[in-house]
């Protein structure tokens, strides 16, 4: 009894993780789901459960899935990437995944387990990022004061082209690490 108890307690456990898990077998059928993945495909266990790509994604999508699944079974790696999702009701959202061979107790292949779960936000938030760098970027390669930015042991952190010119070096990565002694 304590077996089955424990096995309640686990399924609960997975039903209130904040990402979707799915578990898919060899052939590629979804044999598990957690809660989070039917709120997150707006469905219930029955629209999705026992069915594959085939069944539920338009063909070039299904096609690229079942080539992850194969690629992942047959060499134990891991796929982790971003996707651009578009829902029923033709939102649009980004889901970070990862995809991993699914083994049971023996060490036996069963399948494909997926986590997944709406990176969005941390994808916008990247993209912000990586434009405020290029901005930075142009801007100390553009800007014709002298700018520097160094850490708390008084080292070069970054510098712009017009101060790398006065210490006489090209790139000024040369200068990263060093301090005004060592200029």
């Amino acid at each position: 009894m304590a077996h089955a108890q424990a096995d309640i307690s686990f399924e609960q456990l997975l039903d209130e993780l904040p990402v979707c898990l799915l578990l898919k077998d060899l052939q590629g059928r979804r044999v598990y789901a957690n809660r989070m993945y039917f709120q997150m495909r707006r469905g219930q266990p029955a629209d999705f459960l026992g069915k594959t790509d085939a069944e539920l994604f338009p063909p070039q999508v299904a096609e690229q899935y079942r080539k992850d699944d194969l690629l992942v079974m047959q060499t134990g790696q891991t796929i982790h990437r971003f996707e651009q999702h578009i829902g029923n009701d033709k939102s649009i959202s980004v889901v970070e995944i990862f995809k991993k061979p699914w083994y049971d107790s023996n060490r036996e292949l069963r399948g494909v387990q997926l986590l997944f779960f709406d990176g969005t936000e941390k994808k916008r938030t990247q993209a912000e990022l990586n434009h405020e760098r290029a901005l930075l970027h142009a801007l100390l390669d553009n800007i014709p004061d002298s700018i520097y930015f160094k850490d708390r042991d008084s080292k070069f952190m970054r510098i712009s082209r017009s101060m790398a010119a006065k210490f006489r070096v090209l790139d000024p990565r040369e200068v990263i690490g060093k301090s005004d002694a060592d200029m």
